[in-house]
């Protein structure tokens, strides 16, 4: 993995990330849009929480 430089760094909300795995145009041109200029980041709330919604 080669080294870049990023200027931010985005705690993404559930809703975002439930919204882009359902294509939804708007969530998916987001990420598309700051995933090359921001670390993506999720707490571990939100990860438990999209863990357990599923199951």
């Amino acid at each position: 993995m080669g080294a870049y430089q990023v200027s931010d760094l985005i705690l993404m909300d559930t809703d975002i990330l439930i919204d882009a795995a359902r294509q939804i145009r708007e969530a998916v041109d987001y990420l598309a849009k700051v995933e090359h200029q921001s670390v993506l980041a999720v707490s571990v709330i939100t990860h438990t929480h999209s863990i357990t919604s599923h199951s």
